[in-house]
Formats: structure tokens, sequence, C-alpha cells
């Protein structure tokens, strides 16, 4: 169906701005995705950790910078990502929303 009269001031670029506004004002997704994913690095880094300690023929100095980038960098990504959780439930917590919907009212007439 074709518009009638004058043309729409929704361009993609706005359209895909509202989808990506609507995820994050919405929904804690983005913040939980990226704990899980923190935590799905932080668990896959340490084998890899042991592999480089134990098994590679990798100088001491880029050891200790590989090792070092792994912790801290897993670390701030944790970090962030529950600070992010604690931020979410706070801005949640202050909309005063009802916590329950009321589908039909019954009234004694």
């Amino acid at each position: 169906m074709s518009r009638k009269k004058g043309k729409s001031q929704w361009t993609f670029s706005k359209k895909s701005k509202l989808v990506a506004d609507t995820i994050v004002a919405f929904s804690y997704t983005p913040i939980r995705w990226l704990t899980y994913s923190a935590g799905t690095v932080l668990a896959l880094s340490i084998p890899f950790a042991l592999y480089v300690l134990l098994f590679s023929g990798f100088s001491g100095a880029y050891k200790t910078t590989l090792l070092l980038l792994l912790l801290f960098g897993n670390l701030v990504t944790m970090g962030m990502s529950i600070l992010g959780e604690y931020l979410w439930r706070t801005l949640d917590a202050s909309r005063k929303r009802a916590p329950f919907v009321v589908e039909k009212v019954w009234r004694k007439e």
C-alpha cells in the first residue's frame, strides 16, 4: 500500500535507532549478555593461561603481558557488568511501576 500524501520521515537509520533504544531502555538483556560473555571468556582464558605458562615457547615478558591482559580485562568486564546489573535494578525500582497488571475489574452494581 502506498502513501497518498507526503513522504514518511522515518528513514532506515531512524527505525534502527528506535529498535536499539527499545532494546536498551526496556530490557536488561544487553547487561546480562555482557555478564555471561565475561564469565565465558574467563572460563576459557584459565586453561589458555595454563597452556601459555606451561607449554608455550614464548618469552617471559610476553607471557606476563598476555596473562595480565587476560586477567585484568576480564576483571574490568565482570566489574562493569555487575555494576550495570545494580544500576539497572535501581532504575527499574525507581520507575514505580505496578507489580501486576489488572486484566478485568469486577464491580458490584
